[in-house]
């Protein structure tokens, strides 16, 4: 129940607490960073709640992580090598699903890792502090599989996903 009414509670406003305008582009101008120094694609999106439905049947932030890296076609990128940052306002949760291309490479504790550490900004209530440091740690995991390469593009947008 008390999850419920924190989640009945969050609203896009509560998106609005956690990341100005401003944070927003400091985020997208972070991953664009971080991207000349690999080839892999890193992707943010930030939700506030799940819906009612959601949280009755005990969707879990990780759950739903796989499903917002479905939806914004994530895995669609030539080396499949990338990576979601997923933000679940209600719950204070990040979660990063990787593709397919870091699988043997990069250990799914690693990542684990990496969410903790901006969790901890998060409580700290220095969410966009945790952000921007867990895209630089992203970034370095993914420069040692995928170095920067000049034919490289672009393949995901670089912009926050509210949604």
């Amino acid at each position: 129940m008390k999850r419920l009414l924190k989640h009945l509670s969050a609203s896009e406003e509560s998106i609005d607490e956690c990341l100005s305008a401003h944070g927003r582009r400091e985020i997208e101008r972070a991953i664009a960073e971080s991207e000349k120094l690999h080839s892999g694609e890193i992707c943010f999106a930030i939700e506030a709640a799940l819906t009612p439905y959601e949280v009755l049947r005990g969707v879990s932030p990780r759950r739903r992580a796989v499903s917002v890296f479905s939806e914004l076609q994530v895995w669609n990128t030539k080396a499949r090598n990338g990576v979601l940052i997923y933000v679940l306002v209600a719950d204070r949760d990040f979660e990063i699903v990787a593709d397919v291309g870091f699988d043997g490479k990069i250990a799914p504790s690693r990542w684990e890792e990496i969410c903790h550490e901006m969790e901890q900004h998060f409580h700290e209530e220095k969410i966009f502090k945790g952000i921007t440091h867990g895209i630089r740690l992203i970034g370095a995991e993914i420069a040692q599989f995928f170095p920067p390469d000049p034919k490289d593009r672009n393949e995901l947008s670089n912009k926050v996903v509210i949604v």
